[in-house]
């Protein structure tokens, strides 16, 4: 993949959990890092939940790996100009596992 495919900057986030004022967990997002990527939609679809229509996109995004990407997974996710990815799979693309291939939900 050439490095000119790798123009969106997104941020990987992971969930931390911490104590409100009451005492009360409360899970807040936390940047792992910044990274340039490839971001790709690949499907869309639209559902009839709850007496609304709602809508699903799914994106394949490309990023190279690196040492804060660790344990990257479906409890973490993605942001990229106010769109937020729920990562769904991660695969390395080479057996060096020098690039991510991350399978991601966007809502809207």
């Amino acid at each position: 993949m050439s490095i000119g495919e790798r123009r969106h900057r997104v941020t990987f986030q992971r969930a931390t959990t911490v104590k409100d004022d009451f005492g009360e967990p409360d899970q807040q997002w936390s940047n792992i890092c910044t990274s340039w990527a490839l971001v790709q939609p690949i499907k869309g679809g639209e559902r009839f939940s709850a007496n609304q229509v709602q809508a699903d996109v799914d994106h394949r995004i490309v990023a190279r790996n690196r040492g804060a990407l660790t344990g990257l997974g479906p409890a973490d996710r993605i942001t990229w100009k106010g769109h937020t990815f729920d990562i769904r799979a991660v695969i390395f693309r080479d057996h060096r596992e020098s690039e991510l291939e991350i399978l991601a939900q966007e809502h809207l």
